[in-house]
């Protein structure tokens, strides 16, 4: 008989954010980051040590003989499995313990099932915790009607010790008088492991190697100036982007890869060994990716002219989460799209790489892809605004860039990128946004002027950020029917439900330009976003078009925001300026 214990933190990001302060992010992400992982610096490694079980978790230095295995141990999240009940119960005990101390208030699910083999009881350990996610779980130490409970979360307070209120009198911060237990065990780690001087783990998993200069994430989003440097001429901004990227078709790879050892007849061993190799590998593939993107946007700073500090190389980015195939961070505006691009082309090819060995495994007729790919959102809004709840509006945002991916493949499609600016602090879900400020009622139904997502490498007829881009560098050039200007003008008469005067305007600007080449390349570029055809219709109807994800749809509201804050968009417009410029030289010489 074999048993298997399961464990899986839940709300991880609600968790994360739930002060809203920059300083307990990190600090809760750096923590959250050492509590599972194969490594001797892990929380769970220290409960094993405590338990006296002898175990396999050092993947270089594993017990010989261990009363319990692991084939999953990342991501806060560990499945392990022995032969005797009373040693999972021991670790079970103990681990739950511990977990609640060091992480008051955060939920998890836990199982332990049996069956004749590791598949069967994981089976069952799973449907148990699918059963005890819709159980409310009882949050401890819980807090009666008389107890204080703290300002920022609500939750039971206790009374701040004297060293960090010193410290924050010192730095001339305003903190309040009680906090509740999550946090101050946060700002502990915060002092004892030194994190404004970045010596955290996360730190070195999205750090390349062989840079020109140590770099250093930022850790105060409103007072850091170095944060918001931009280059000489450009225009100074405040805005901040919050990116959580998400694995496509990991799910059908896991149902593959199970599917292929159950009918090979793989031992508990196999079986055990196959899926701690995958979930390894997934790891080093994530890791590989963020560091590549790092890179990316490192040379980005180098070109910009920095100051260094310290000697350091400020980078203004903020890890927050990397774990499994999930990656969330702040980012400064205009750099979020070009490092989540960078992201999900690395993402694939080390995917590629990395789950070489595991692939080997599937059977010839599966349909799995020889990669994976990454879908996210991007979500920008001011540094000074209130994130608690950001990460719920992120993920809305990757779930919907997630439908434009299945909705092309259902086994692993393409990556895909879905983004949104909001002006004002917001709690509403991202559905009352957009129907809030992106769909207008007109006579022929809802249109929406978002195109909701959009492909990081062109696929057929499906939108894509290049596509997007084309458009917006045509808008801008000096021939162009319809200036961004005008356009912008479009929506304000949309917002006010006069379509004919939105329609009359649309005529007479093109109508006005004498240039048909130019027409017809502003047309081809709206063609090029419309997911099906456009076929035989006036110019001045090709701007908007019949969306599987949004009904009818157009791309206005998306341009406006990319012109804004995309680095790409308003590189290659100056370019292109730039060469027109000389072309106009050249011909007067």
């Amino acid at each position: 008989m074999t048993y298997c214990y399961l464990f899986e933190a839940r709300s991880i990001q609600h968790y994360l954010f739930r002060t809203g302060k920059l300083r307990d992010v990190v600090a809760a992400s750096e923590r959250l980051d050492r509590l599972i992982d194969s490594s001797e610096h892990s929380v769970l490694y220290q409960v094993l040590q405590a338990t006296q079980l002898r175990h396999d978790l050092l993947t270089e230095h594993p017990d010989p003989d261990p009363q319990v295995r692991f084939f999953r141990c990342k991501g806060g999240a560990f499945y392990a499995y022995g032969d005797v009940l009373e040693d999972l119960h021991t670790l079970r005990s103990c681990w739950t313990l511990m977990f609640a101390q060091l992480f008051p208030g955060l939920e998890y699910c836990d199982a332990i099932a049996q069956g004749d083999s590791l598949q069967v009881a994981k089976a069952r350990a799973l449907a148990q915790m699918a059963c005890q996610r819709n159980v409310p779980d009882k949050i401890l130490p819980s807090a009666s009607a008389v107890c204080a409970r703290a300002q920022r979360t609500g939750a039971l307070a206790v009374a701040l010790d004297q060293h960090p209120r010193a410290e924050a009198e010192a730095l001339a911060h305003t903190v309040p008088a009680l906090i509740d237990l999550s946090t101050q065990g946060h700002r502990y780690a915060f002092r004892h492991w030194k994190l404004n001087d970045e010596k955290g783990s996360l730190h070195e998993r999205f750090t390349p190697d062989d840079l020109p200069h140590p770099i250093r994430f930022p850790v105060d989003l409103e007072d850091n100036s170095v944060f918001f440097a931009v280059p000489e001429g450009a225009e100074p901004s405040k805005d901040i982007a919050l990116i959580h990227l998400d694995g496509n078709g990991l799910g059908q790879l896991m149902m593959a890869l199970d599917d292929s050892l159950t009918q090979a007849n793989a031992s508990s061993l196999e079986y055990a060994s196959a899926f701690r190799a995958f979930s390894e590998q997934l790891t080093e593939a994530t890791i590989a990716a963020a560091k590549q993107a790092t890179a990316e946007l490192v040379e980005v700073i180098l070109a910009e002219s920095p100051k260094l500090y310290n000697g350091k190389l400020h980078v203004p980015m903020r890890p927050l989460v990397l774990g499994g195939d999930d990656l969330t961070l702040f980012c400064r505006a205009d750099l979020a799209l070009p490092y989540s691009e960078a992201f999900c082309r690395a993402f694939k090819k080390a995917s590629e790489a990395s789950l070489a060995d595991t692939l080997q495994l599937l059977n010839k007729n599966t349909d799995i892809k020889p990669y994976l790919t990454a879908s996210g959102g991007v979500l920008v809004q001011k540094a000074t605004h209130p994130f608690t709840q950001s990460h719920e509006l992120v993920e809305s945002l990757c779930k919907q860039a997630k439908q434009l991916t299945k909705q092309i493949d259902a086994n692993v499609g393409p990556a895909a990128l879905s983004f949104i600016q909001v002006s004002n602090p917001v709690t509403e879900p991202l559905e009352g946004l957009v129907k809030r400020y992106l769909q207008h009622e007109l006579t022929q139904g809802t249109l929406t002027t978002s195109l909701r997502a959009y492909l990081v490498e062109p696929r057929g007829h499906y939108p894509s950020l290049s596509a997007l881009r084309e458009l917006h560098w045509t808008m801008n050039q000096e021939n162009t029917p319809m200036t961004i200007g005008k356009w912008r003008h479009v929506l304000t008469l949309l917002a006010a439900n006069d379509w004919s005067e939105a329609e009359d305007l649309i005529i007479r600007d093109l109508s006005l330009c004498k240039s048909k080449a130019a027409r017809n390349q502003l047309v081809s570029a709206f063609q090029s976003l419309a997911e099906q055809p456009c076929g035989e219709q006036p110019e001045h109807k090709v701007w908007h078009w019949q969306s599987k994800l949004a009904g009818w749809a157009t791309p206005l509201s998306d341009l406006l925001v990319l012109s804004k804050i995309d680095r790409l968009s308003a590189a290659e417009g100056a370019s292109q300026a730039q060469a027109d410029g000389q072309s106009t030289r050249t011909e007067a010489l």
